[in-house]
């Protein structure tokens, strides 16, 4: 259950960075860029297969940390 261990949170806070460079300035336009950003990030394969291949160094991290805060 730790969020250290989950790549989709760092897929979030990365789509949250991307939004918030576009400065959306409506509701619609948040929505098109959440959408957009998502489009590309998830086609990015080279970042979501850095996060996938970074989950032994995760998974030794939280052992390490008995399951308290690590730096993911």
């Amino acid at each position: 259950m730790s969020p250290d261990l989950s790549p989709i949170e760092n897929l979030w806070g990365e789509l949250k960075r991307r939004i918030d460079l576009r400065c959306c300035k409506s509701a619609q336009g948040l929505q098109r860029a959440a959408c957009s950003e998502w489009a590309k990030l998830t086609n990015d394969r080279v970042y979501v297969q850095q996060l996938f291949d970074s989950m032994p160094v995760r998974l030794e991290a939280v052992r390490q940390a008995k399951g308290g805060f690590t730096r993911f």
